[in-house]
């Protein structure tokens, strides 16, 4: 089973932001974008970057799932469906609740887990031998909060945080130039006018009240790994986002084409 797992987040982290185009599904929701007419305003951007991986392997010359029998196809797709789904940040707190309910993987995995520890094997080993013996639900439990970790994972590097928040920024206020233009209120945060200034600050109580407990979350669920490099990175980054002056990261953005600017663009940001 664990060479399934891995494929299926493998793949499902590969995918995960397919076709994302800069917006969030708010502003698809509120300017009734196909999309979110097609995916009931639930999850759209999620569900549209899983359809779009799986339209892709349905390709002859990109099925890297040909070789699995049919019940394995199905268990990777719905590993890999879920996991996507659960790097919607409306899901947010609900997944943070879970995990906080879940007794530690290890722990509640009996004697075999235990044994596994007796006979040396920690860290990945560990957790791979506590995969085999989770029940399915927990292990697509375990694999959303891994992906939704990952996708949430920038700011735990803090040799390009600044940059890469900047980035971030610079997408926020095109999608808020975007609103105004289609006579939409303008998402708090986003207008450039008033809260370019306030990027700094505003990242890094990202860091602090939402990637930070989040790891921390992780770290309490598989304690046989060590994340304590990626709590340490989110500390320095968050010295570093304080620290920042947006003049001198400004240069770092990437110059594109305005987003947004056409309400039915087939393009959608998570």
């Amino acid at each position: 089973r664990s060479d399934l797992l891995d494929l299926a987040l493998l793949l499902a982290a590969a995918a995960h932001d397919a076709g994302h185009p800069g917006v969030n599904t708010d502003f698809l929701v509120r300017s009734s974008h196909p999309l979110a007419l097609l995916y009931n305003d639930r999850s759209v951007l999620e569900n549209m970057h899983s359809a779009l991986c799986f339209r892709l392997l349905a390709l002859a010359e990109n099925d890297m799932l040909a070789s699995l029998e049919p019940e394995e196809r199905t268990q990777v797709r719905d590993w890999m469906t879920h996991s996507i789904l659960c790097t919607d940040m409306k899901g947010h707190y609900q997944l943070m609740a879970s995990a906080g309910d879940m007794e530690p993987w290890t722990d509640s995995l009996g004697a075999s887990s235990r044994t596994a520890s007796h006979e040396g094997e920690t860290g990945p080993e560990a957790n791979l031998q506590c995969a085999r013996l989770m029940s399915d639900d927990d292990v697509s439990f375990a694999l959303g909060l891994a992906l939704h970790a990952a996708d949430l994972g920038g700011p735990i590097k803090p040799s390009t945080v600044v940059q890469w928040s900047r980035r971030v920024a610079e997408e926020f206020f095109r999608q808020g130039e975007a609103e105004r233009r289609l006579g939409l209120e303008v998402t708090p945060g986003f207008d450039r006018s008033c809260a370019e200034q306030l990027w700094p600050e505003r990242n890094a109580a990202f860091v602090d009240f939402v990637v930070k407990p989040l790891f921390q979350a992780l770290q309490q669920c598989a304690p046989d790994s060590d994340l304590s490099p990626c709590l340490d990175g989110a500390a320095e980054s968050m010295e570093k986002l304080v620290g920042a002056d947006w003049r001198t990261a400004i240069h770092e953005v990437v110059p594109g084409e305005s987003i947004g600017g056409n309400a039915t663009s087939a393009n959608a940001q998570s």
